[in-house]
């Protein structure tokens, strides 16, 4: 067993041991600190007695000090460092959800003079204050937890406290944490005194994992920061089940989805269709809401066209409560939809939806789950979300290739724009490499056998064909290889790193010259034009222009 094992089965049998042996490393590191100190003041007085000989041997054991903090550091971060862009619910979202609980009961008060450490699990806590090297700064939210921190940070180290903003460790994968422009942020509030806006819809997991790195960054010990809290709700959060589902969002299966992502995808779904006033009233209700399904809030929120959407996605001007996108457009207006849903919430769901005998269509197999028009893997490929068309469109790229060896470079570059529009990802590799390996397992492509990674071939032909045919919609089938001139071309320019549409029948496609060169071509094959290189990715159905009454 190694350490990372080890210490994933201490967080979950012994919690409590884990914040011992955090304190622990962080007793060697600080003493390994002051040896590196002292190796460095050494150092110089061999230098300066020209004792040059000496030196390499305190310097390499310097080093080998230097890769032991490192190493320490990175255990005690596997600890403490969650997923900084997991949702935690906080104590204030738990006494909006559950009104039936006396939340001013006396009991739930905490010692407001006991520090408590950052290796502790605040999630069902709230804060008084903050304390780092002795300096005392009150705050009664995380989000102002956060700012007094920052703030402190700043007026500390300007240099260190803005290179985050060019520091990837520093930032969320789909969202930014610090920042100059406010619009970049989820909900931006600017550091007092600076240029610098920070993300203020904040949980208060985030607010601990992210003042864990940056004192870090400062080399400031963890020891040195406390936090002080004044309610503690965490007995209730373990003696009551129903506020714990409440707490948390539904964790299932690897092959099931959370309830909030299905019910986002089947009211966007829903809506399509049900656009009658009544529809419309009873789901902008909160009390027609929490009746029928036990949410807590309005399903659908009007937007207001003239604000950003970020400012609209919060519940009287408080709390985020609604997703910013999708966008619904029902009878020339647009909605969002509401996002605290949580497991207590689905038997209620569920029901309405079995009484109303409305379907979504929902099927499964072992490593994907179909829900509408999207396709949801499970863990093995890192729980990838993309429409069923955009994959099905790789599925029929590959195919082409017949015999042929593809490489999943290529692929990336070819769906490049059409990932990042459709799907939301930053990286289309990423996306490519988790439908590799969801190929590789269900044994339709494999390596390639001079190739050590990147090329492959397909090994099963029929079975990879089934799968287009399962997630295709049935035109898709049988419209499949009929490349008639109704069809728009969508190619990939290497040289301008982009993709192009062709239409052959619009004589002022400025594009339209390239049709000849590709009209033979199938979905992956290559063909050069002055010098160019070219790649087909894939062919797209023109829309039937409407007859003007």
């Amino acid at each position: 067993m190694n350490i990372e094992s080890l210490i994933d089965f201490c967080k979950q049998k012994f919690p409590e041991r884990t914040i011992d042996l955090c304190e622990a490393i962080d007793l060697i590191v600080d003493t390994l600190i002051n040896i590196k100190s002292d190796l460095g003041k050494s150092m110089s007085t061999l230098i300066d007695n020209d004792d040059y000989d000496s030196v390499d041997e305190y310097k390499n054991h310097a080093k080998t000090v230097a890769q032991i903090i490192q190493n320490l550091n990175n255990i005690s971060n596997d600890i403490t460092i969650d997923n900084l862009e997991d949702e935690v619910q906080t104590a204030e979202a738990i006494e909006s959800n559950n009104n039936y609980i006396n939340y001013n009961d006396k009991s739930f008060n905490a010692d407001t003079n006991i520090p408590h450490t950052l290796y502790e699990d605040f999630t069902y806590t709230k804060p008084v204050g903050i304390e780092i090297e002795n300096t005392y700064l009150e705050a009664n939210e995380w989000r102002d937890v956060f700012n007094k921190c920052c703030q402190y940070l700043l007026n500390k180290d300007q240099d260190i406290f803005a290179s985050f903003l060019t520091d990837t460790t520093m930032q969320g994968r789909k969202c930014k944490y610090f920042s100059y422009d406010s619009s970049e942020l989820r909900e931006g509030v600017r550091i007092k005194g600076s240029k610098i806006y920070i993300e203020y819809n904040v949980s208060a997991t985030f607010v601990r994992n992210i003042i864990i790195k940056m004192l870090e960054k400062y080399e400031i010990p963890k020891r040195n920061c406390h936090i002080f809290i004044r309610r503690d709700l965490t007995s209730l959060h373990n003696e009551n089940s129903k506020l714990q589902e409440t707490a948390q969002k539904l964790e299932e299966s690897t092959d099931e989805i959370k309830i909030g992502q299905y019910a986002k995808e089947y009211f966007t779904a829903y809506f399509q269709t049900h656009t009658t006033e009544d529809d419309i009233n009873r789901f902008t209700d909160k009390d027609w809401c929490h009746n029928t399904f036990g949410i807590c809030y309005p399903i659908l929120k009007q937007v207001d066209k003239k604000l950003p959407i970020s400012e609209q996605v919060n519940y009287n001007n408080q709390y985020r409560r609604y997703y910013s996108s999708p966008i619904l457009k029902i009878n020339e207006n647009d909605y969002i939809i509401c996002s605290q849903w949580f497991a207590q919430f689905k038997p209620k769901l569920m029901d309405w939806i079995n009484s109303n005998s409305v379907s979504m269509t929902i099927n499964r197999d072992e490593n994907i789950l179909e829900v509408g028009d999207k396709l949801k893997f499970n863990k093995n490929f890192n729980s990838i979300s993309i429409p069923k068309i955009l994959f099905v469109d790789i599925l029929k790229t590959i195919k082409n290739y017949e015999n042929r060896v593809f490489e999943t470079g290529y692929l990336s570059e070819m769906f490049n724009v059409r990932i990042l529009r459709e799907s939301g990802y930053e990286k289309s590799q990423h996306v490519i490499n988790n439908i590799r390996k969801y190929l590789e397992s269900e044994g339709c492509i494999s390596l390639y056998a001079d190739s050590k990674r990147g090329k492959y071939v397909i090994s099963d032909p029929v079975k990879l064909h089934s799968l287009i045919n399962k997630y295709s919609s049935e035109e898709d089938v049988d419209t499949e290889n009929k490349k008639s001139i109704k069809q728009n071309i969508i190619i990939y320019s290497y040289f301008d790193k982009k993709q192009i549409e062709i239409d052959p029948n619009n004589p002022n496609d400025e594009h339209a010259f390239l049709h000849t060169y590709c009209k033979d071509k199938k979905a992956g094959d290559r063909f050069s034009v002055q010098s160019k290189e070219y790649v087909v990715v894939s062919f797209r159905k023109k829309q039937s222009q409407k007859s003007k009454s």
